[in-house]
């Protein structure tokens, strides 16, 4: 496993895991602070897997639409994070064979609309706190 999947998080861990929960059910708020407190962690992992900003920056956008769609299917067993780090790396695997550039990797047309979900300036981002 990649060195930054295995870091700790610390007492955040679970306000994300519960938030996760909430979202999984259908609370549109619990998913958008989820996304505010997990974004900058989702686009280090991608660039550290892909090596590019505009491309880790694609894969994250990959990523969110992924977590969006199935967030349903995390089963609450394991840490969040841990789920979210594998749909990053295989997003990133996703859009490293397509080719890159272009190809959401989700069956979305190439030029289709990207949904960008940016953390707020201020916001407390547990997601990439170190400890």
């Amino acid at each position: 496993m990649h060195e930054l999947a295995s870091r700790r998080l610390g007492p955040g861990d679970e306000a994300v895991d519960e938030l996760a929960r909430r979202a999984a059910r259908g609370d549109e708020a619990a998913f958008d602070a989820l996304v505010r407190r997990c974004y900058r962690r989702i686009y280090r992992w991608a660039l550290v897997r892909v090596g590019d900003p505009d491309e880790a920056e694609d894969v994250t956008q990959q990523v969110l639409v992924r977590l969006y769609r199935h967030l349903p299917s995390w089963e609450g067993r394991g840490r969040f994070t841990t789920w979210l780090y594998g749909v990053t790396r295989n997003a990133a695997a996703s859009h490293a064979q397509s080719g890159a550039g272009g190809a959401l990797g989700d069956g979305a047309p190439s030029g289709a609309p990207r949904p960008c979900w940016e953390p707020r300036s201020g916001s407390s981002d547990a997601c990439t706190r170190r400890t």
